[in-house]
């Protein structure tokens, strides 16, 4: 065999593997399947006033897309596409509620540039909510009992929540702002009060003395007088 046979032979080779690792690396959409799945970090388990998103595998061909849940989302909340049709945002502007568990599915079927399709019946997501206020809580009488963590918002300027902990030999409670300024007083039964702390930005602690009288009631209110503040409240667990 001549040399230039054997050249010619060797770079068609080549050519030919080239050709075949280019098809195994190189992803084909036209198969690709549309999926979705949560694209946040927020975890299983949420506030109950979250932002959520939901990533898709393939970029949609349509912007309208909307969802449905159950139990239904009463509360007030916007739902929005992102520029690349590849994320869906869900943004709550009021209150789920506490201790539930949510199905999201698309309310119907959305086309992938692709001509991939994902029916409402083919896939959903699930979150659970933390606990939340009972929104009775407006007096010591009608005090939530504080067990780990609750949300909670301050919907009138002047309004209190109030909170009683389950256990109190607990050495320290935080509260934390998602709006604004919130303020956390404890207050003894007789409703003194005792010592107090304001969250802005950043979460804020409370210690709890050894001379602090028992029982003690811990009081949120709105830092700013403005209404529709929302709060987090718990117990430190390593102050």
């Amino acid at each position: 065999m001549s040399k230039f046979i054997q050249m010619t032979l060797f770079a068609g080779l080549v050519v030919l593997m080239q050709s075949r690792v280019s098809c195994v690396i190189t992803p084909d959409n036209n198969q690709q399947e549309l999926t979705m799945a949560r694209g946040d970090a927020l975890g299983d388990t949420v506030s109950v006033f979250p932002e959520l998103q939901i990533g898709f595998s393939l970029p949609l061909k349509d912007s309208a897309v909307g969802i449905t849940s159950m139990p239904p989302i009463a509360a007030d909340h916007a739902v929005w596409l992102n520029q690349n049709r590849d994320t869906l945002f869900l943004r709550v502007l009021g209150v789920l509620e506490g201790n539930t568990r949510y199905v999201v599915r698309l309310d119907s079927k959305v086309e992938a540039e692709n001509g991939s399709e994902l029916k409402p019946e083919q896939d959903s997501i699930v979150f659970v909510t933390h606990p939340a206020e009972s929104r009775q809580n407006s007096s010591l009488l009608t005090a939530d009992t504080l067990v780990d963590r609750m949300f909670g918002v301050i919907e009138k300027a002047d309004a209190s929540d109030y909170f009683v902990p389950r256990d109190f030999n607990s050495e320290a409670f935080y509260i934390r702002s998602y709006s604004q300024k919130i303020r956390m007083v404890m207050k003894t039964a007789d409703g003194s009060e005792v010592v107090s702390a304001t969250s802005g930005e950043n979460s804020d602690t409370l210690a709890v003395s050894q001379q602090t009288i028992r029982p003690y009631f811990l009081q949120v209110e709105s830092g700013t007088l403005e209404a529709m503040q929302r709060y987090e409240i718990g117990v430190v667990h390593d102050p």
